[in-house]
């Protein structure tokens, strides 16, 4: 998995070899990229021996297509909300370039430094965490998504405001069972107490009836950043996290959610969900992004101050 400031390998697949498409635009005078510019970083790193540069010239062009095949879908599925894919591609040129305007580009861009920096030892960018970041806007698509009358709330960042996690995690739950109205209240069933991390909970939604009796839509997510999302898929279940942490169990099961910053190539999409639920990569996240006026300059200060540490003009 490519960090920025790397190439990618020629077998690394579209998702990667469109996401250095996208770094290269931004990193290039003109402000934009070619099939030629991935190829070139393509070349410096392929291996193959001389005797087999004809099948490389032929699998080269295959990899380039491709990848604009994947900035292409992109462009198409990002949906027309208040954010927008900020470039414009030409697949049959293979040619794109950077045309987003004012600040609607900074919640995709906010996305893909996310997903290429290394978010373990560089999340806070500008004095501001972009993966606690990344929770709270995950919960605003989640309500976005849930409709009219939709509420929710960031349980990762609500356990972690404390000074000591494993503490707050039982106040935590009682605050969510209060605001779900079900569950009753924090019990750990297993007669222990939670070690850090227990639950794999960051975001909840839900949706009320004005009855206020059990039996609604809830949905449980996880939140993602960089690369390695790939293990997280199996982490979150939500009766699992019920029977565990809380009193009852909710009338009607909620729903498993699944957000990350990367974009998931269309091979795995199946799979991915049977494992992980409804997945929101970062297409499906600017899809469904409402404007989030209260966060907008947070993520576009991040994305400037990581634009500035990886040495790319800043926009």
């Amino acid at each position: 998995m490519f960090k920025i400031g790397e190439a990618p390998s020629l077998e690394a697949g579209p998702v990667e070899h469109a996401d250095f498409l996208e770094l290269e635009c931004l990193r290039q005078s003109d402000r934009n990229a070619s099939g030629s510019d991935l190829a070139a970083a393509l070349g410096r790193v392929d291996d193959d021996l001389p005797e087999e540069r004809r099948w490389s010239d032929t699998r080269m062009e295959n990899v380039v297509d491709d990848a604009f095949s994947e900035l292409g879908y992109r462009q198409q599925q990002s949906g027309g909300g208040p954010h927008v894919y900020p470039f414009g591609v030409n697949e049959a040129a293979r040619l794109m370039e950077f045309i987003g305007k004012k600040n609607n580009w900074g919640l995709y861009f906010f996305m893909l430094f996310a997903t290429r920096m290394n978010m373990r030892d560089h999340k806070v960018q500008g004095g501001i965490d972009g993966t606690a970041l990344f929770e709270e806007i995950c919960c605003e698509v989640a309500k976005n998504y849930w409709g009219e009358r939709a509420d929710g709330m960031v349980f990762g960042t609500a356990r972690r405001t404390d000074t000591s996690e494993v503490g707050a995690f039982p106040a935590a739950v009682n605050d969510l069972c209060k605001r779900l109205q079900e569950g009753v209240e924090y019990c750990s069933h297993s007669g222990f107490p939670p070690a850090a991390q227990d639950g794999n909970l960051d975001v909840v939604v839900w949706k009320h009836f004005t009855d206020g009796k059990h039996g609604k839509l809830v949905g449980f997510g996880q939140c993602k950043t960089g690369t390695h999302w790939k293990n997280g898929l199996f982490e979150m279940v939500p009766t699992g996290f019920c029977q565990k942490w809380v009193r009852t169990l909710p009338v009607v099961e909620p729903v498993r959610l699944y957000f990350m910053t990367s974009r998931l190539r269309a091979s795995k999409w199946y799979d991915c969900s049977v494992d992980g639920g409804i997945l929101f990569d970062r297409c499906r996240i600017l899809d469904y992004a409402p404007r989030m006026a209260t966060l907008k300059d947070r993520w576009l200060a991040w994305t400037r101050a990581a634009m500035k540490s990886q040495k790319i003009r800043v926009i």
